[in-house]
């Protein structure tokens, strides 16, 4: 049967404290696991709901206590999220990520990579006559544009397109004015 009673006396150092009920009988034993809400820890007056558990050598035990006076949340409540706090977490999880794509993209773009296939220039059937591979690799070793345009076609270990365009000695003999 429930009942109603005050918590008369409570010691937080041990967790107990007793109830007087309010039929003016005698006073009941709790323990803290007895409370449902165990936190903020009872205080002396409040008044509470509990039902009598089995007596032991010293007395009655309370069992199942519940503040009166406190607002309780409901059982079950504990993890449930409404439907609009849900959708709320959905959407603000995809602007993030929305977010992070967006400066990504950027940050892709302004370290100077480029999202452009790269082409590569068809070799000449023939090599031209007039030149052969004699050990060159530099551009101030090279006499015209078009030696430099035939080592870096069909020499190995040139080191004349420092910009990998496929155009050799830009800022030498291969100007365009």
């Amino acid at each position: 049967m429930l009942k109603q009673g005050k918590i008369a006396q409570w010691n937080d150092a041990r967790g107990f404290g007793f109830i007087t009920p309010d039929d003016a009988t005698r006073r009941v034993f709790v323990h803290i696991s007895a409370f449902r809400h165990r936190y903020p820890l009872p205080q002396a007056g409040e008044r509470v709901f509990y039902y009598l558990g089995a007596p032991t050598d010293k007395g009655p035990r309370a069992e199942a206590v519940q503040y009166m006076d406190r607002l309780q949340k409901p059982l079950g409540w504990k993890g449930r999220r409404s439907s609009l706090h849900v959708f709320a977490q959905r959407v603000v999880l995809l602007v993030l990520f929305m977010v992070f794509a967006v400066v990504a993209a950027w940050w892709y773009r302004s370290e100077g990579y480029s999202v452009a296939p790269v082409v590569s220039r068809a070799l000449p059937a023939k090599p031209d006559p007039q030149f052969s591979c004699a050990g060159k690799t530099r551009c101030d070793q090279m006499i015209s544009c078009a030696e430099a345009k035939f080592y870096l076609a069909h020499c190995p270990g040139v080191a004349i397109d420092g910009d990998y365009d496929g155009e050799p000695c830009e800022q030498t003999l291969c100007r365009r004015w």
